[in-house]
């Protein structure tokens, strides 16, 4: 497995007034925010990450810890992946 299978591009709002980027990579996680709305994320997305797809977690309650955004970023990937699979089979 390559580093850039292995790095995790992670989205995520605090109750949609908040956006922050997480890059996941091997176990250590930087959180990049928060910003004002989910267009300057894709923005910056565009910029930073050109070639590497995000992952979008689902409305969070409060701003997550470091390991909590690599728990849930790891388990959405492994859920597309399967979805993916699914789909191709």
């Amino acid at each position: 497995m390559n580093a850039q299978t292995r790095r995790l591009v992670v989205v995520y709002s605090v109750s949609r007034s908040e956006w922050y980027i997480a890059e996941v990579n091997e176990g250590e996680v930087v959180q990049f925010g928060p910003f004002d709305s989910r267009a300057v994320v894709a923005e910056l997305l565009s910029c930073l990450y050109p070639r590497h797809r995000s992952l979008e977690l689902p409305e969070q309650a409060v701003k997550l810890e470091d390991e909590a955004v690599a728990v849930l970023g790891h388990a959405v990937a492994r859920n597309s992946l399967t979805t993916a699979t699914d789909v191709d089979t």
